[in-house]
């Protein structure tokens, strides 16, 4: 998925702040997408619980887990993707969509 992003000349999105993630939900939305697997950018594949951004390597600032989450269900879940009420954590190897960031040029 991040190869995909890369391709596009961007990386997986990264949420900044509350407001942001609000968004990329209304978006989801809009597309009807609210019931999908969307992965984002942000991962604790270094140090479980310790949340940062794959491409950019800057811990989680902005971004909201819903409640309960993470949980790192079966000590497998490194990986990242938006909810309606938030994120939540999941198995990095899911089949799911992704939302990519390309920087204006």
């Amino acid at each position: 998925m991040n190869e995909r992003c890369k391709g596009l000349g961007g990386y997986l999105v990264e949420i900044n702040t509350r407001a942001e993630q609000t968004f990329m939900r209304h978006l989801m939305y809009r597309s009807r997408a609210t019931k999908e697997i969307v992965y984002t950018g942000l991962t604790d594949l270094g140090q479980e619980g310790h949340f940062y951004y794959y491409h950019s390597k800057k811990p989680m600032a902005g971004a909201y887990f819903k409640r309960r989450q993470p949980d790192n269900y079966k000590g497998i879940e490194h990986c990242t993707n938006l909810m309606r009420w938030g994120l939540n954590d999941l198995d990095c190897h899911t089949n799911a969509r992704y939302i990519c960031e390309v920087p204006v040029r």
